[in-house]
């Protein structure tokens, strides 16, 4: 992981899937272009994002299927610009969903395989760049959507095997017309 801080003009780095620690992060961490890192299926826990803080040209980061939680949602915040966010398959609750707030700039979110909740969807809601949303395999239902209704940019949202009714899925519809849902 050494030479891998060295590769100071780097601006994509996939470490997926690899034995990549919170340690070697401390060396993501001298790639100050970088603009998408990729660290799903590694080993990364909430305390080695807090390295990942200093860069802040990076657009699109992937923490799927990592014990990543809420405490490592909130050590992101400084990321202002990031517009793709991975979530999926991780620890995350509702509580880490109010750390979203940090990112104004987000595009897409995955939010898919988590333990979130109705009541998790208000601070998404407020995501008001928001284009993308995966929400399948949740406990989501027709209560949360209500959050979403106001996302006039929100052009595709995912829903396969949550709680979600076609009710549900019709008043969504009704609310934004443009809007791609998949269920």
């Amino acid at each position: 992981m050494p030479l891998v801080g060295q590769l100071t003009r780097l601006h994509t780095l996939s470490l997926e899937n690899s034995r990549v620690s919170d340690e070697g992060l401390r060396y993501v961490a001298r790639l100050k272009r970088l603009e998408k890192l990729f660290l799903a299926g590694t080993q990364v826990t909430d305390a080695g994002l807090a390295h990942l803080r200093s860069l802040h040209d990076l657009r699109s980061l992937d923490l799927g299927d990592t014990q990543v939680g809420d405490a490592g949602v909130r050590e992101l915040a400084g990321l202002r610009g990031l517009r793709r966010l991975y979530l999926r398959n991780t620890e995350v609750t509702d509580e880490g969903l109010a750390a979203l707030a940090s990112f104004p700039e987000l595009r897409l979110l995955a939010l898919n395989h988590l333990k979130i909740t109705d009541e998790g969807l208000k601070d998404v809601g407020r995501l008001s760049r928001l284009e993308t949303l995966w929400l399948h395999h949740t406990k989501i239902s027709d209560a949360g959507l209500v959050h979403l209704r106001e996302l006039q940019r929100l052009r595709q949202v995912e829903l396969f095997n949550t709680n979600v009714t076609a009710k549900g899925v019709a008043s969504l519809q009704q609310a934004l017309p443009h809007l791609q849902i998949l269920y």
